[in-house]
């Protein structure tokens, strides 16, 4: 099960942000809770902000990540990093999962 999803460089994450399915203290609605090994994780997961605060990118980069792993880097991909600096063009985007 997806654990953690960590993305930086790519569209609008210029810093590393994390996307978490770790439960935190569930005293309600245990149900939606998974629970093995010592660790509780989230059966399922929303997402949601204002407009333009970067909910499709994170749907993209998780998109993008998985097509890497699939299909492998093809040519036309070198611009995608994020304009928010303009040195982020030489610095290489980051995407990690953390599955457990």
């Amino acid at each position: 099960m997806l654990s953690e999803f960590r993305v930086s460089n790519f569209l609008s994450f210029d810093e590393e942000q994390t996307f978490s399915m770790e439960a935190g203290k569930v005293r309600n609605n245990i149900d939606r809770v998974y629970t093995d090994a010592g660790f509780k994780l989230l059966k399922f997961m929303a997402v949601y902000g204002a407009n333009a605060s970067g909910k499709s990118n994170l749907v993209e980069a998780l998109g993008f990540a998985q097509s890497v792993i699939l299909r492998g880097i093809s040519n036309g991909n070198n611009n995608s990093y994020c304009r928010v600096q303009p040195d982020n063009i030489s610095k290489p985007s980051h995407f990690e999962f953390t599955i457990k």
